[in-house]
């Protein structure tokens, strides 16, 4: 039985994914800190106006990426700001990338713009994302949390590690540990 945010929850694991609010539901939950603290990132999402799907696999330069969406979309991103929990897109942020993108590769008159959205990243301050149990409370809580700005590439891994966790098998990657903190 678990108490979390003044619910009492029956099961025998319990795993944290909880992004950015990681912090303020484990401190008020279980007086626990870690530490996670938020990013705002700002991207934008483009339409290509013949549906020619140009792009294909995700494209990385110097201070942008192009991401293809399933949709046929293609995602634009991202702006990094330390600014806690605010998701303002400001045309700071527009301006940055649009001038990037079109620096990188000029869409122009192909692609309309559908819509600049924001996001929370959760990060550490060591870098390193937080997987591992919660031993000051728990061997059945565990904490998969702290990705940044590659949840996505390591959303495979981090799911074989959690699966290890609950299966009671150690891991070795003692830098991911919370007991680091």
């Amino acid at each position: 039985m678990f108490k979390l945010l003044k619910k009492k929850f029956s099961c025998t694991k319990l795993i944290f994914a909880t992004g950015a609010w990681t912090k303020s539901i484990l401190n008020k939950s279980l007086n626990i800190n870690l530490p996670i603290r938020p990013v705002k990132g700002v991207s934008v999402e483009l339409n290509e106006k013949k549906n020619k799907k140009k792009y294909h696999h995700n494209l990385w330069f110097k201070k942008i990426y192009l991401a293809p969406r399933i949709n046929g979309n293609l995602s634009v991103g991202a702006t990094e700001e330390d600014v806690g929990f605010e998701t303002t897109v400001t045309l700071d942020d527009m301006f940055f990338l649009i001038k990037n993108l079109w620096e990188a590769v000029p869409l122009g008159k192909d692609y309309n713009l559908i819509n600049f959205r924001a996001g929370l990243r959760p990060t550490t301050f060591d870098g390193n994302p937080i997987i591992g149990i919660l031993e000051k409370v728990s061997k059945n809580i565990i904490c998969a949390v702290g990705h940044y700005r590659n949840g996505i590439l390591l959303a495979p891994e981090t799911a074989d590690l959690v699966y290890d966790l609950i299966k009671k098998k150690k891991i070795e990657h003692k830098f991911l540990s919370p007991n680091r903190f």
